[in-house]
C-alpha cells in the first residue's frame, strides 16, 4: 500500500492520465451506442449484439482494441519517470529497485482491476438495456480473459519504456509490435506459427465473435486454406500468464542492471 500511495502520488496531478483514461471511459460507451443505432437488412439486431449473453463477447472484443490506449499511457508515464529521474531518486530515498519495479506492478495490477470493472459494469448496463432474454453470466468467463488481456498489454508496455527509455521511441516500438510485427510474422512463418506471439496471444483472448464461423465459411470455399489448430481458451490464458510473469522479470533484470 506504501508503494501504492507513492505511485498514485506521482499520477494524480498528471494531466496526461486523465485524459487517456477519460477518452478510454467515454469511448466504449460511444461505440457501443453507435452499434445501437445500426439497422441494415441482415445486420444482427440489438439485442443479439448488446443483449445477453453477447454482450460479454462482443464488449471484450471492443475493449481490447481500445485497451491499446492506458498501454501507451503506461510507456509515457515509465519514460517520463526515467527522464526526470523520478526513479533514481526513489532509490535514494530508500526504496529498492525490486521496490520500484513492485510499485509498477501494483499499479498496472490495480489499472487492469479499474478497467475489468468497468467493463463489467458497462457490460451490465448495455445488456439490461437491451437483453430480451439470456443468461447473465453465461460467457462471463470472457471478462476474465479481458483482465488477464490487459494486464499483459500493461506489462509489455512496461517493459518497452524500460528497455527504450525514450518515450517517443518507445510508443512506436509499441505501436509496431502490435499492428505490424504480427502481420509480417505471419507472412513470412505463417499463421500457425505467428498465432504463438505474445502479442497475437494476448489478442486472441477476446476474439472477433464470428471469427470461427468466417472461418468455416472460408474453409468451405477453399479447402486447402490453412489450418490453425485452436487453443483451449485456458491453455491460452496460462499462456499469456507467462508471458506476462516474463515481461515484469525481464523489467526488472533490465533496470537492475542499469544505471538509472
Amino acid at each position: 500500500m506504501e508503494l501504492l500511495k507513492i505511485e498514485f502520488l506521482k499520477i494524480k496531478h498528471y494531466t496526461v492520465f486523465r485524459a487517456f483514461m477519460i477518452i478510454f471511459a467515454v469511448l466504449l460507451p460511444l461505440v457501443l451506442f453507435s452499434i445501437s443505432l445500426i439497422k441494415f437488412p441482415g445486420f444482427p439486431s440489438q439485442s443479439q449484439i448488446l443483449g445477453f449473453p453477447n454482450i460479454w463477447s462482443n464488449l471484450t472484443y471492443i475493449a481490447g482494441w481500445v485497451n491499446l490506449l492506458p498501454g501507451i499511457l503506461v510507456v509515457a508515464l515509465v519514460c517520463n519517470e526515467i527522464t526526470f529521474k523520478t526513479q533514481k531518486q526513489n532509490v535514494i530515498d530508500g526504496l529498492s529497485r525490486l521496490d520500484v519495479i513492485l510499485s509498477k506492478f501494483y499499479v498496472l495490477l490495480g489499472l487492469s482491476i479499474a478497467i475489468t470493472l468497468y467493463i463489467f459494469v458497462l457490460g451490465l448496463v448495455f445488456g439490461a438495456i437491451y437483453s430480451r432474454g439470456g443468461s447473465v453470466f453465461s460467457g462471463i468467463d470472457n471478462v476474465l480473459f479481458f483482465f488477464i488481456q490487459t494486464l499483459g498489454i500493461l506489462s509489455l508496455a512496461l517493459l518497452l519504456g524500460v528497455l527504450i527509455r525514450i518515450s517517443s521511441l518507445s510508443i512506436l516500438a509499441y505501436i509496431f509490435i502490435f499492428f505490424f510485427l504480427g502481420i509480417i510474422i505471419e507472412e513470412s512463418a505463417g499463421e500457425v506459427i505467428a498465432q504463438w506471439m505474445p502479442t497475437n496471444m494476448l489478442a486472441d483472448l477476446t476474439p472477433f465473435p464470428l471469427y470461427d464461423d468466417i472461418n468455416a465459411m472460408q474453409r468451405m470455399a477453399d479447402p486447402t486454406m490453412e489450418v490453425i489448430k485452436d487453443i483451449n481458451p485456458w491453455i491460452r490464458v496460462l499462456i499469456c500468464a507467462f508471458y506476462t510473469g516474463g515481461f515484469i522479470v525481464l523489467s526488472f533484470f533490465t533496470m537492475k542492471n542499469r544505471d538509472l
